[in-house]
């Protein structure tokens, strides 16, 4: 597993600029893995002596009123659940024009529905930035990514790993949920803006034991 993220870190690498922060974009479908990827590899950048700083985009939910607010839950979902404006005033914007990011957002406690969660970001010229969500490779943000991870799942596997995570709480209300919400925005999302055909890497991680590359610049030849 080590080779795997060393290969990946090579391609990540490959693109940092001296004088600039790197953002890598790590994307894929509900339960595809992004948190133990995005965690793994900021463990490999870390010990090989690397700054990083990891950006979540679950971090900037808004409140239940704003993604609720309309009739169509995959509309409502897609267009409100997160505070993309805050994402790219805050963090996008500054990384960008090479200022030095050095603060502390509250920000959205999601079983609270309150702001109450407060996190600090560092980001300078020598850091690489891994910026992890659901869709992500579209406007406002995808234009600052420097490097796009795509972690590719089947939509069968998306719903076994969601029935395995929360079906003791949940029940059969979880295929109900991913069945007539997920599922279908993340078909949007896959037909609309391709992430999978802009990604520098993406991943197969059907079997996420033994998640394998199939495109990287070099790690293909």
């Amino acid at each position: 597993m080590v080779e795997f993220y060393k290969d990946i870190a090579s391609e990540i690498l490959y693109k940092k600029q001296e004088n600039l922060p790197l953002v890598v974009g790590i994307n894929g479908v509900d339960t595809s893995g992004k948190t133990t990827f995005t965690k793994e590899l900021d463990r490999y950048l870390s010990k090989a002596g690397f700054k990083t700083q990891t950006i979540l985009m679950d971090d900037f939910h808004n409140p239940s009123e704003i993604r609720n607010r309309e009739k169509d839950p995959v509309i409502s979902y897609t267009n409100n659940a997160f505070d993309l404006a805050k994402i790219e005033r805050e963090l996008m914007k500054p990384i960008a024009a090479g200022t030095i990011v050095d603060k502390a957002l509250m920000l959205l406690d999601i079983e609270e529905d309150k702001f109450i969660n407060e996190k600090r970001y560092y980001i300078d010229k020598d850091t690489i930035v891994l910026f992890e969500g659901v869709l992500l490779y579209r406007e406002p943000l995808n234009k600052y990514f420097n490097f796009r991870i795509f972690i590719d799942i089947s939509f069968e596997e998306m719903l076994r790993r969601a029935i395995k995570r929360d079906g003791i709480l949940f029940g059969d209300k979880v295929i109900e949920r991913y069945n007539n919400k997920y599922i279908p925005i993340q078909k949007q999302y896959l037909e609309k803006y391709n992430p999978k055909n802009i990604s520098d890497v993406v991943v197969d991680n059907e079997d996420y034991l033994n998640p394998k590359i199939v495109k990287g610049t070099f790690i293909l030849r």
